[in-house]
């Protein structure tokens, strides 16, 4: 190893040396040259032993100086290829956001600072903590892939903002369900009824056909969501008993409607009454919370419903958890809304408890005695 101060020669052709120590040393059979950045000979050395260090065991680049923004997206589309990941538009939505900002950095300009700065531009432009949170997790992936293949030596300190608590809008009653339901179209009448029923997420339910309704070696139907289809890549179904039975029945008979008005088999369970299968509904359903008297419901708010009424009715926990898709304790938790409907419910059956049995508390020697 050899540190040295190189000289240049300025404007006006005069010689200078330059003020930082650099360092030039062989590594792995390469002849390398770097600077340490350091302008006292005793931290020029320190520093230059660390890269060296760091170069001999392979975690060092050779210029991550080079690595641009095209770079880190190549490698973060190359790990969801790899990994499988179903996310990609999500994915492609945060890169417009990201690139537009640092679509010109280098890897190693990317700062903490400089992280801050595009989230507050991002909330001046109205986007939410949650939605910018989101994207700069992607950026934080980008950088620890960099890290993780040898391109860069470390990754920066990545802020996050502070979100508001989780959301927890959920319907009521029964009778803003059936305001909800009376509402909407025809059409989108039994999706949104078994979404309030099952509690499954809304493309689960839309990607269901007459097929994914199976019979077991008892006679028991039941209706699967394959593992394609869900969220967490676990395959789960729910029994076509009760409730469900009634709504799957009386879809199967606005399909054969449609069958016969448009001369064709529908294999889907959700179709419009052209026989296409429902794929976007957001906007229908806002329409009908907006005429129920409920504007802020979103259709991922009947998985709440499912929830709590489950919990309610006192199914256990663990079933609950199988039936609902939910793989955690504490994410039923999170869906299963404690609502005034039920608190009151509950104090109505202390109530009762207590005023049922006077005379067996006197028997007891439990009356109070007063003054």
């Amino acid at each position: 190893m050899r540190l040295y101060k190189p000289t240049y020669r300025d404007r006006k052709g005069r010689k200078k040396t330059c003020k930082v120590w650099w360092c030039q040393a062989g590594v792995n059979g390469r002849d390398r040259r770097f600077s340490t950045g350091q302008s006292t000979r005793k931290k020029a050395e320190a520093e230059a032993e660390r890269r060296l260090g760091e170069m001999r065991a392979g975690l060092e680049p050779a210029d991550q100086r080079k690595v641009r923004w095209a770079d880190l997206v190549a490698l973060i589309k190359d790990d969801y290829v790899a990994r499988r990941n179903r996310s990609t538009k999500r994915l492609e939505y945060a890169l417009h956001h990201l690139e537009a900002f640092f679509g010109d950095f280098r890897a190693v300009n990317i700062t903490p600072d400089a992280i801050r700065t595009y989230q507050r531009q991002r909330q001046e432009v109205g986007a939410a903590a949650g939605t910018v949170n989101r994207e700069v997790s992607y950026l934080r992936r980008m950088l620890r892939l960099a890290h993780r293949y040898g391109r860069l030596r470390g990754v920066p300190y990545v802020p996050m903002l502070e979100e508001p608590t989780a959301r927890d809008v959920t319907l009521e009653s029964e009778g803003e369900l059936t305001a909800l339901i009376e509402a909407l179209p025809e059409h989108h009448r039994g999706w949104v009824a078994l979404a309030a029923c099952t509690g499954w997420r809304k493309r689960a339910i839309l990607t269901r056909m007459w097929a994914h309704i199976r019979t077991d070696a008892s006679g028991q139907r039941w209706l699967h969501l394959d593992r394609g289809s869900s969220k967490n890549k676990e395959p789960y179904r729910y029994p076509v008993v009760g409730d469900v039975a009634c709504i799957l029945d009386a879809q199967r008979d606005y399909v054969d409607r449609v069958e016969r008005r448009t001369a064709q088999v529908v294999r889907w369970m959700f179709p419009y009454p052209d026989g296409r299968p429902i794929r976007f509904p957001d906007n229908a359903f806002k329409n009908a919370a907006n005429a129920a008297g409920r504007p802020e419901l979103h259709v991922h708010d009947l998985r709440r419903f499912a929830a709590s009424r489950m919990a309610e009715f006192g199914v256990p926990e663990t079933d609950a958890m199988e039936l609902l898709g939910m793989e955690t304790r504490s994410i039923f938790t999170r869906y299963d809304i404690s609502n005034g409907v039920r608190k009151v419910r509950a104090v109505e059956r202390l109530a009762g408890a207590l005023d049922a049995e006077p005379k067996k508390r006197e028997v007891a020697g439990l009356r109070v005695r007063h003054g």
